[in-house]
């Protein structure tokens, strides 16, 4: 599940389009009538084949897609018979041109950009063997496209690479114990900017952290913080507008 998605709640009528995640567990879906739900991710469905961002979804199989609507029956008998006077199918932009635009959020004093890298553990009682995760936080009111990689011996590995929503979080990957060794040098790029109203330029984040992976089997590095019910390690990668470390 990313943002963009459309879905639709389980344990309850309705749906809408990911907006962000309030932690690992809840999701904050933009409903059609214009409110921000959130909804524990278990309680929704994919139900969508591309995102706001027009990144490529796989196709859901025309079977399933008609027993995940309860609508469909409805829908077939209208398309079996469809009126004289429009007799051709709506095309796929045509659909998503309809479809409602999601709704970007913004917060007094949210101008600067302040972006952080997040690691939860997993399972905090197993410290020393649980696996740990990897998130992206964007505490600023500007749309984030980042790319984050490994530093090697003269060369760089990708991690991932995307865009993040004005004042949310997105969970990037998880890491193994065994692959802790993968974060010990990394580079972090951002590129800031608005969407369909003007904003103030912003520099090119691109800077270069060194994640001190001990830290990892240390409980009292986990602490509590604004952005996850977990305790968890926060790394600054731009701090006011500015990056955290610059690149040497």
């Amino acid at each position: 599940m990313n943002i963009g998605d459309k879905v639709r709640f389980l344990t309850e009528t309705g749906g809408g389009i990911v907006k962000g995640f309030r932690d690992k567990n809840t999701v904050v879906v933009a409903s059609d009538d214009g409110f921000d739900i959130p909804m524990l991710i278990t309680n929704v469905v994919v139900v969508g084949n591309t995102d706001a961002l027009n990144f490529e979804r796989k196709p859901l199989k025309k079977e399933a897609a008609h027993s995940d609507n309860p609508t469909s029956s409805k829908q077939e008998k209208e398309h079996s018979n469809p009126p004289q006077q429009d007799t051709k199918a709506a095309s796929p932009l045509q659909q998503e041109a309809k479809a409602p635009a999601p709704i970007i959020q913004e917060f007094a004093g949210h101008e600067a950009l302040n972006v952080h890298l997040a690691f939860l553990p997993m399972d905090i009682k197993s410290i020393s063997t649980t696996v740990m995760e990897a998130w992206l936080v964007n505490d600023s009111n500007y749309f984030i496209t980042f790319a984050w990689a490994s530093i090697g011996s003269g060369s760089q590995t990708l991690f991932d690479q995307g865009t993040l929503e004005p004042n949310s979080v997105v969970f990037l990957r998880e890491f193994t114990r065994d692959m802790y060794n993968q974060l010990e040098h990394i580079s972090v790029q951002l590129f800031a900017w608005k969407k369909g109203k003007p904003y103030r330029r912003k520099a090119v984040i691109d800077t270069e952290l060194r994640i001190d992976t001990v830290k990892f089997f240390k409980l009292h590095t986990f602490r509590e913080t604004a952005f996850f019910e977990e305790p968890a390690l926060l790394y600054d990668i731009a701090r006011d507008d500015r990056p955290a470390r610059p690149v040497q």
